[in-house]
């Protein structure tokens, strides 16, 4: 079932990427990641991608409705998914969701996908599906920035390792989050990186 829905997701992010449409820099640059009116960038990375899984999603079998930025509060614990498929039947309940996704763009690909979506994920005791979508260059990256690292934030356990992310940001994250996620039961959980414009699913149980 999660194979099935990765594979679907990613296949239509492909061919949603390969369109030519998006700018060179979408996903492996800040460019279009910040949200500071004053600067050179600007953040439409991520609402532009929710905006090309929306129909991905809708096109999913059994899905009848998809819900943006959904508030989820399952017995006490909370989760906020990027995309929610619901099935026809809108009512509460936790077995009307079909599909759970994330995306985090190249300023949000760092320790907050363990943080942020894995470990509230868990706690939730959720077993819908949940795929988490990363935009993480494979390749050497000598502009790529770490945010969060003061005492107490996200990264701030990564401070120093700026010259080992900029080699490969890919390499070092996954390996960071498969350290984080070591004995978890991922079952339900499947994970999709964009390298530029490259999409491929990737298995974090697996050391490569």
């Amino acid at each position: 079932m999660v194979k099935q829905l990765v594979e679907s997701i990613a296949e239509g992010l492909r061919a949603a990427i390969d369109n030519g449409k998006l700018p060179d820099g979408f996903y492996d640059s800040s460019t279009y990641t910040d949200n500071d009116i004053h600067a050179k960038s600007i953040n439409r990375c991520h609402p532009v991608t929710l905006g090309l899984l929306f129909p991905i999603l809708s096109n999913l079998p059994g899905v009848k409705h998809v819900g943006i930025d959904v508030h989820i509060n399952l017995g006490g614990k909370k989760i906020q998914p990027d995309l929610v498929g619901f099935c026809e039947d809108l009512s509460l309940g936790k077995e009307k969701h079909l599909v759970y996704v994330d995306f985090e763009s190249p300023n949000s690909s760092d320790e907050r996908v363990f943080k942020k979506d894995v470990e509230p994920y868990k706690k939730s005791g959720s077993q819908t599906p949940y795929i988490i979508v990363t935009s993480l260059p494979d390749k050497e990256a000598p502009k790529w920035g770490l945010g969060y690292t003061n005492d107490g934030n996200w990264n701030c356990a990564h401070k120093n390792s700026r010259k080992d992310i900029k080699k490969n940001p890919f390499s070092y994250w996954s390996k960071v989050w498969r350290a984080d996620m070591k004995g978890m039961d991922l079952s339900t959980v499947a994970f999709i990186n964009i390298n530029g414009k490259e999409v491929k699913c990737w298995d974090p149980t697996k050391s490569s």
